[in-house]
């Protein structure tokens, strides 16, 4: 059975061997802010993996308002066919036990956002590092996020080794011109998902919009949720819990857009919410249900 994921990771991040100094004249913030205006006009609008790249982007900018310890770092680097690049590492480590470790890389040729990687860990099964080193032993740098135990071990399904090498990874890539290229087989499947809705019989209709219709596994995607009275009479809400989301033979990661305060959903009103998941699933088929959290 596949590890599930996540709702946290207190993960060391670090690269070796590159400096985390900043660019002279700029504080943390301005680095920052540089720093996700400079990837965010990079990537392409288009595709479901750069509409991810980008949510997992945004996330990144959110979570790292308030640390103080993860900079972005930059690292010129030599791809494996000879073409000067540059590498970026970004980091949004958990503030909480259990929680959810995220990491990102991406690489950049000529100014250009060529490709990205990037890990969600749980903290309880593993802890990761994103890395440049050499992880095949061929003399180049490859974008390693290597994995160590949590706090109930190393129990993450995705690591990987080499023969002879006592370190893991939960992904490896080597560094081209023309993107990363991975050094271990892929274990993320593309998902088939059904929705489903319970209501808790109140007079509400649920429904979910924008739910791609493939789900790639360790990819962010978003949807909206909403809820419409149907009824002539107002439905007391829970303000920001109004709706939960439970997914059979799966593990996921939620956080959320702004959030309604409304105590009441007066008749023909629509209550909705913005939500970005990370999912990792232990069958290829899974159910998710969206269920209405009634204020009684």
């Amino acid at each position: 059975m596949r590890t599930l994921l996540l709702m946290a990771v207190i993960a060391t991040w670090s690269v070796e061997p590159i400096s985390a100094a900043e660019p002279d004249g700029m504080s943390r913030p301005s680095v920052r802010d540089a720093t996700f205006k400079e990837l965010s006009d990079g990537l392409s609008k288009r595709g479901q993996r750069a509409i991810s790249a980008r949510h997992e982007l945004g996330y990144w900018y959110k979570e790292s308002k308030w640390d103080c310890f993860n900079s972005p770092i930059r690292q010129p680097v030599k791809t494996k066919d000879g073409k000067a690049a540059e590498l970026i590492f970004l980091a949004a480590p958990a503030m909480s036990m259990p929680g959810t470790d995220f990491s990102m890389a991406f690489l950049l040729v000529d100014k250009c956002v060529v490709d990205w990687a990037c890990c969600w860990t749980y903290n309880r099964t593993a802890n990761q590092e994103l890395l440049l080193e050499d992880v095949d032993g061929d003399g180049f740098s490859d974008v390693a996020f290597r994995a160590s135990a949590g706090c109930w071990g190393l129990l993450d399904e995705r690591q990987r080794s080499r023969p002879g090498d006592k370190r893991k990874w939960l992904y490896a890539f080597a560094v081209t011109a023309t993107g990363f290229q991975s050094l271990f087989p892929s274990t993320d499947r593309d998902l088939k998902v059904k929705l489903a809705y319970d209501t808790a019989d109140e007079p509400v209709v649920l429904q979910v919009k924008g739910f791609p219709e493939s789900l790639r596994e360790q990819q962010m995607v978003e949807c909206t949720l909403s809820a419409t009275n149907t009824s002539s009479k107002g439905v007391p809400i829970k303000p920001a819990e109004w709706f939960r989301v439970e997914v059979d033979k799966a593990g996921y990661f939620m956080t959320y857009g702004p959030q309604d305060n409304r105590t009441v959903l007066s008749p023909g009103e629509t209550v909705s919410q913005s939500v970005f998941l990370v999912v990792e699933a232990t069958e290829q088929d899974i159910t998710m249900r969206w269920k209405f959290v009634p204020n009684r």
